[in-house]
């Protein structure tokens, strides 16, 4: 029933892939207004409407646009129930106070309609991962508003008393984290040794539970708690996130080899979907928490994504913004910077520069 259960939720996930696919598209196109647009107070690189998170790590001039691009799409009039499970996501949050977002990002809220409206990684893998893969995971940590209640609330407090609460809560995340990753990682190995379809994914290591706590959603936690680290530039949390960073290459290490074999494939799947491996994230929050890095490293520049408030009406991640309407920026433009486009070598180069 188990084995039953996991292709059903493969399947599922299978058309949620197909429309976030759909709705990446419009957005890469340029189709979104202000969405990742404006300026930073810290002198980053910002990112312009026609371009994408990835084209915005290579070069600083926005790419032609070809004449041939169709026209924007016509705004969608959503069902009033679309407006409805937002408006219970925000009073739900609204009710929380700080350390009690802080206890529940393991909640997976942007698994629930309507959902963040990002691009998809590919279904069949290969090493090296594409930096893909990690802009999908970003946008997938920064479409749950109570991640985005963490930051902007922990920018609020005294500098030391965030880091203090980032630090216990990414520190109970990471040891969970530890402990699960051995059983699930175990799992891996037996499917590769087993399976005789290079593309049997019914294994599920990512779609299946143990105790309380799922793979994806707790990587994500760590991944929410690692973006809040960088945005405060916490230089406390340096040597959790250096601990972190070096686990995860470990990690990928051990997928490519496992990868590279008939059977692999569910090694690299893993990889993007379990693991903690995300260079974008953790290059940016290494970056920003490193007291000093050695000579000679230059990073390259970081991209300005501006959010808005937990609590708005429309996030830049709400499916309706992918047909059309614009996110709601009335109480103000919220950036934070991330380091894209950093593929392996580039994330090796990083990790020997860290003192």
């Amino acid at each position: 029933m188990k084995q039953i259960s996991t292709i059903v939720v493969l399947i599922l996930s299978v058309f949620a892939i197909a429309a976030s696919v759909l709705s990446f598209a419009m957005l890469e196109k340029g189709h979104r207004s202000g969405i990742f647009a404006g300026k930073s107070n810290r002198g980053a690189k910002d990112l312009k409407p026609s371009q994408s998170i990835e084209d915005a790590s290579a070069s600083s001039s926005p790419p032609p646009v070809p004449s041939s691009l169709p026209k924007p799409p016509q705004t969608v009039t959503f069902m009033p129930e679309t407006f409805a499970e937002i408006d219970k996501q925000i009073a739900r949050l609204r009710q929380e106070d700080l350390d009690q977002s802080l206890g529940n990002l393991i909640d997976p809220m942007f698994f629930i309609w309507p959902g963040m409206s990002g691009e998809s990684p590919s279904l069949v893998l290969k090493p090296p991962l594409a930096t893909t893969i990690d802009t999908h995971a970003l946008r997938v940590v920064l479409s749950n508003r109570r991640v985005m209640k963490v930051i902007q609330e922990l920018n609020t407090l005294d500098p030391a008393l965030a880091s203090a609460k980032t630090q216990h809560a990414l520190d109970l995340a990471y040891n969970k984290y530890e402990v699960m990753q051995s059983k699930e990682w175990t799992t891996v190995e037996r499917a590769i040794a087993t399976t005789t379809d290079p593309l049997d994914l019914t294994w599920g290591t990512a779609m299946l539970t143990d105790g309380e706590y799922q793979m994806p959603a707790l990587r994500n936690e760590i991944f929410a708690l690692s973006l809040a680290a960088a945005d405060g530039e916490m230089k406390d949390l340096f040597p959790a996130i250096k601990r972190i960073a070096e686990a995860a290459a470990v990690e990928r290490n051990a997928a490519y080899e496992a990868g590279r074999k008939a059977t692999g494939q569910v090694a690299l799947c893993y990889l993007a979907d379990s693991s903690i491996y995300n260079r974008a994230i953790l290059a940016t929050a290494l970056l920003k928490t490193a007291p000093v890095l050695k000579e000679n490293y230059e990073p390259r520049e970081f991209t300005t994504l501006n959010l808005t408030a937990y609590d708005a009406r429309l996030t830049p991640f709400d499916q309706p913004v992918g047909y059309g309407q614009s996110p709601d920026y009335s109480q103000g433009t919220f950036p934070i910077e991330i380091l894209t486009g950093v593929d392996d070598a580039e994330f090796d180069e990083l990790l020997a520069a860290l003192p």
